[in-house]
């Protein structure tokens, strides 16, 4: 058998082993209660990486799409297996498939046309469309988890802002409840006291925090209806952290690709051979 084919047969290999491993801790960590939520951005992310440089791993040293066809299908298929199939799922790998077939081509087009190998700018097309793949997946299995599907946020007014507009209020009226009583002092009456009329006293502790909870109350109740919506909002704000965090995986993942392309040419398992190209010119 060529040594470039068994080359590809483990890379493939090894794509499915971590593919299996990244989804089932992802699984293991949204899915089951209990589980320490840290690891969700540790463990995974660590492997993830590794799957990413391995797929760009194998555009680097294959011209070929269709093994980066077959790579694609294989993580998608012990995805499907692990999470289930899902009509979004199905939408998710059509378009995840249109990014990285795009993205893979073009990086086999960039090492057919650079001069000079340049590793990093040749797989880094590539593994953008790789990452934007896992974040639109882990996404969607963030919508479908348990936590984001239980997720419930109570709104409140911070408690120092709802004092301060109260004092501010009590202060206001209670100057305009002294300027329009002051023409009542007049004869032997007494003079009103400010005090007297102060609504600092009116709006004591058990008044304000009674006060409080009932305009908090009311502002859940008004939102109640939009909380469905909350799982959404999760699973959108997940998916443009991935897309804000992408670059560091991308490095990482191409740091990992030029040292393991580092290793096949120490092993001579692969190297980078110059070849003499003829071009045609024009002269008078």
């Amino acid at each position: 058998m060529p040594k470039s084919k068994i080359i590809f047969i483990v890379l493939l290999s090894l794509i499915a082993v971590f593919s299996f491993f990244s989804w089932l801790i992802l699984e293991n960590v949204l899915f089951n209660a209990g589980s320490d939520y840290g690891t969700f951005w540790i463990l995974p992310s660590i492997i993830f990486i590794i799957t990413g440089a391995l797929f760009g791993l194998l555009i680097l040293l294959s011209d070929s799409l269709i093994l980066v066809i077959s790579a694609f299908a294989i993580n998608f298929i012990i995805f499907s297996i692990i999470f289930g199939i899902k009509i979004v799922f199905l939408l998710a790998l059509l378009l995840g498939f249109g990014f990285l077939l795009l993205a893979a081509r073009q990086s086999i087009k960039e090492k057919r046309l650079r001069i000079k190998i340049d590793i990093s700018g040749i797989i880094k097309p590539a593994l953008g469309a790789v990452f934007i793949v896992l974040a639109i997946l882990i996404s969607l299995v963030l919508y479908f988890s348990p936590p984001a599907q239980s997720l419930r946020v109570e709104l409140k007014i911070p408690r120092s802002l709802f004092d301060l507009v109260v004092n501010s209020m009590s202060d206001i009226l209670t100057g305009q409840l002294q300027s329009q009583l002051a023409p009542l002092n007049v004869g032997g009456l007494a003079p009103l006291d400010g005090g007297d009329i102060s609504l600092g006293k009116i709006l004591n502790k058990d008044t304000r925090d009674g006060m409080y909870n009932l305009i908090n109350q009311q502002i859940n109740f008004f939102f109640q209806p939009y909380k469905r919506y909350l799982p959404y909002g999760f699973a959108v704000a997940a998916f443009f952290t991935f897309l804000a965090v992408r670059f560091i995986f991308i490095w990482l993942a191409a740091l990992a690709v030029r040292g393991a392309f580092s290793l096949m040419k120490r092993l001579k398992l692969a190297g980078i051979k110059k070849e003499t190209a003829e071009k045609e010119i024009i002269e008078i």
